[in-house]
């Protein structure tokens, strides 16, 4: 299913190739208002895949660089949701305009600001099964300043 088995609008919906087990039968649409995209899905047997926000950021300070993951709790981090950011361009503009805030475009390191994160380490094994230990972003979301002036993210 490397191709939408559904369009709505400017959405589009897949199915994982593994787990769908394509069929056609009768939706259950009993007491329901409106037919979705799960219940389509379930009609067709179609397990559906779910948009995942997914960023490798490289952290930096005065001792040392670190790269971590945002994947988790990217759509906290960034307040929006990743099936929103798939299709809707306000949503796009949203997480372009935080990352230029965090490093902004031309910017020098002292333009930048100040973060507080939590992050979380975990073992994974590579591509040559070698543990390596991983960081990722976590419980963190970026606050808007209602001006034009830049605040930090705030570790929920």
């Amino acid at each position: 299913m490397s191709a939408p088995f559904l369009f709505r609008g400017r959405k589009r919906y897949y199915g994982c190739e593994r787990c769908s087990r394509a069929t056609v039968r009768e939706p259950f649409a009993e007491g329901v208002e409106a037919i979705d995209e799960k219940i389509i899905a379930e009609a067709l047997g179609v397990q559906l895949l779910q948009y995942v926000l997914l960023m490798k950021l490289k952290l930096q300070d005065a001792t040392d660089t670190l790269e971590v993951f945002l994947w988790r709790d990217a759509e906290l981090f960034f307040g929006v949701k990743a099936e929103e950011a798939a299709a809707n361009q306000e949503a796009q503009k949203s997480i372009h305009q935080t990352m230029d805030a965090l490093c902004p475009p031309g910017g020098s390191e002292a333009g930048r600001p100040q973060l507080n994160l939590c992050m979380t380490a975990y073992q994974a094994t590579d591509d040559e099964g070698q543990n390596q230990t991983c960081y990722q972003i976590c419980n963190t979301s970026v606050i808007r300043p209602s001006s034009s002036t830049w605040s930090e993210p705030d570790p929920a």
